[in-house]
């Protein structure tokens, strides 16, 4: 459960943008907190509760990662994103940009005349 808690941190740490909803966070944290249980269990030769904590910690892992809302992150990587906004938005910038510098232009031209 330990290796299937590291794609959940990998994923989010690439993240710089993108909301990580409540639930997932409470599910990593349940599997971090399974980890540590199992853990306790193990030195204490409680092998019974080692494997519940375990089995617990990789099922609430595995459930936040296949989360749709996990996996809408996968797919959508900035350079995909630039890709669909870029042929959007440059025909209304460019303009708009051409634009501002004719109007600093003229503007230095009138305040050097006066």
């Amino acid at each position: 459960s330990h290796h299937d808690a590291l794609p959940i941190k990998a994923v989010v740490s690439t993240q710089s943008t993108g909301v990580i909803g409540d639930h997932i966070a409470d599910l990593v944290a349940a599997s971090v907190e399974g980890i540590k249980l199992a853990q306790a269990a193990l030195e204490a030769h409680d092998f019974a509760e080692a494997l519940h904590q375990a089995s617990r910690a990789r099922d609430a892992a595995e459930t936040s990662f296949s989360d749709p809302s996990i996996l809408a992150l996968l797919y959508f990587p900035d350079d995909q994103k630039f890709a669909i906004y870029i042929p959007l938005f440059l025909p209304v910038g460019l303009p708009l940009l051409v634009a501002y510098l004719e109007l600093i232009k003229e503007r230095r031209k009138k305040s050097k005349s006066d």
